[in-house]
């Protein structure tokens, strides 16, 4: 007797391309990069679709729980510099504006890990924090999250998040699909 599960010997189907199995006959597959790439936008259904899961997921800190600040010696670099009390500032964190594709500017944090020997680990951790937080109240999570897996993290906040907040357009799921869009090729 065969169970369900069981595979046919022989197994010859061709294997599919990285693009060709991050689409589908419909399009590309929600949540996955490139996702809006292509797309002349969702149609009426789709936006009216999109309006209702932005309301109904979305419900971002007010307000938010960091204040992106520049530092004041010669580099210029950013720093997140937290506004409520118990967050700790994360120094080693690497902080950038990121343009999306829908002209939305997000902010993100690269938090590098270094060895014993002082080499920074190869791997990086893309992280996309939950809902009702924003970055300055992850920051710390993320260096210590880093430490605890030998691994750089990588985090950002949502359009309509913490300093993203004034961005022209709140949170929505097209929203979040090009802000992942524009950390993973500030990634690359």
């Amino acid at each position: 007797m065969s169970s369900s599960n069981s595979r046919p010997a022989n197994t010859s189907s061709p294997s599919l391309s990285a693009q060709q199995a991050s689409t589908t006959a419909a399009g590309p597959m929600p949540g996955q990069r490139g996702c809006l790439q292509g797309r002349r936008g969702p149609g009426p259904w789709g936006r009216m679709v999109d309006g209702i899961a932005s309301r109904l997921a979305f419900f971002p800190p007010t307000p938010p729980s960091y204040t992106v600040e520049q530092h004041k010696d010669a580099t210029g670099q950013l720093y997140i510099q937290p506004v409520e009390r118990g967050y700790q500032r994360v120094p080693s964190a690497r902080v950038h504006w990121l343009q999306t594709e829908h002209g939305n500017r997000i902010i993100s944090a690269f938090v590098p890990f270094f060895d014993g020997r002082g080499s920074m680990a190869r791997l990086t951790l893309l992280y996309s924090h939950g809902n009702a937080v924003d970055l300055g109240q992850m920051l710390p999570v993320y260096k210590d999250l880093g430490r605890l897996l030998h691994v750089n993290v990588m985090g950002y906040d949502y359009t309509g998040y913490g300093c993203c907040s004034s961005s022209s357009s709140g949170p929505s799921v097209t929203a979040t699909c090009s802000d992942v869009a524009a950390v993973l090729d500030a990634l690359e």
